[in-house]
């Protein structure tokens, strides 16, 4: 069926491709198609304004204590007059 010459020549063609294969795969996009990367502008220290305090805009409300409900005094039972 198969010689091993073939066999040899079979295993190069594949490595081949498969070499092939993986070298094209491994290829990067163009730089020009590739998004723009964000880059941070240089910081100057003459632009640099000193932030305005904000006013609250709520006045804060001191917590309340939670009313108790006054505890109820034992009735003692009444005889009912028969």
């Amino acid at each position: 069926m198969f010689s091993l010459l073939n066999l040899y020549r079979m295993k190069f063609y594949f490595i081949y491709l498969l070499l092939l294969v993986f070298a094209v795969s491994c290829s990067s996009t163009p730089k020009d198609t590739l998004p723009p990367v964000a880059s941070e502008a240089p910081k100057s220290t003459t632009d640099q304004v000193d932030p305005t305090p904000v006013p609250p805009t709520s006045t804060p409300v001191p917590p309340t204590a939670t009313p108790v409900p006054p505890t109820s005094t034992p009735v003692p039972p009444t005889a009912t007059p028969v």
